[in-house]
């Protein structure tokens, strides 16, 4: 296999330079130059990926050698990747090994661990917990990504939200990286997996709860608070008339 990796000259010197200290990759006017990933007689191996993707942004990437050993990228004759797009081309390759990503801030530095989820060379128990957390509205600006994510979302309706509960369930298996809780008594849920994934379920979420559905349940609910109101209002006036 013959594989080559081009940097255009400003992307190169970037890299040089190295990352701009703020744990996010290098950013600016070599933003859009063009990143030209070939591969012939074969897709490229995954390691070998992930070494262009350090030498890109200046960050480092952590994994099992044994856990990526022989996987490849799917193949390609010939890629030309926008430099801010890399991490996302990166991602969709790993997804496609059954890999994901998660990334944290350490000491000020972005960094990535790449696990393989079919490997039982290690534990990866842990997966869920180091899920970055993250808001719908920046889940939005990372939909193109698959690293693995929490996020929350509340439903006005709460019968919109007991019926959503067994409906997206099983997009969201609990596994070691996925799964899916209701908050008790809340119309809220917890979600985690990749990024892309869960973009998609709270776009579907907001465009359902904005739709103005209502059931049987929001009706005995709306009804049950309603009395609640009204006795409370009737116990204040009994109060006041002593």
């Amino acid at each position: 296999m013959r594989v080559s990796w081009k940097f255009t000259w400003a992307a190169a010197l970037a890299v040089a330079l190295g990352s701009s200290g703020m744990g996010t990759s290098p950013a600016g006017q070599g933003d859009d130059d063009l990143i030209a990933v070939e591969a012939h007689d074969g897709g490229i191996e995954l390691e070998k990926l992930l070494a262009l993707a350090a030498d890109v942004t200046g960050e480092p990437f952590f994994f099992d050698p044994a856990a990526l050993h022989g996987l490849r990228a799917r193949p390609i004759e010939a890629k030309a990747i926008p430099r801010r797009r890399l991490l996302s081309f990166l991602d969709d390759q790993l997804r496609e090994a059954d890999c994901v990503i998660v990334e944290r801030i350490v000491a000020g530095v972005r960094c990535h661990r790449v696990v393989a989820r079919g490997f039982s060379g290690r534990s990866q128990s842990d997966l869920k917990t180091a899920a970055e957390v993250v808001t719908p509205d920046e889940l939005a600006s990372i939909a193109d990504r698959w690293k693995l994510v929490t996020t929350g979302v509340t439903f006005r309706s709460t019968g919109l939200a007991r019926g959503m509960d067994h409906s997206i369930c099983y997009r969201h298996a609990d596994s070691q990286s996925e799964s899916i809780r209701s908050i008790q008594g809340t119309g809220a849920f917890v979600i985690t997996g990749p990024a892309a994934n869960l973009a998609q379920e709270v776009a579907l979420i907001r465009r359902l709860d904005a739709s103005g559905i209502r059931s049987e349940i929001d009706d005995r609910e709306e009804a049950r608070l309603d009395a609640l109101v009204a006795r409370v209002a009737a116990l204040e006036a009994a109060l006041a008339g002593r």
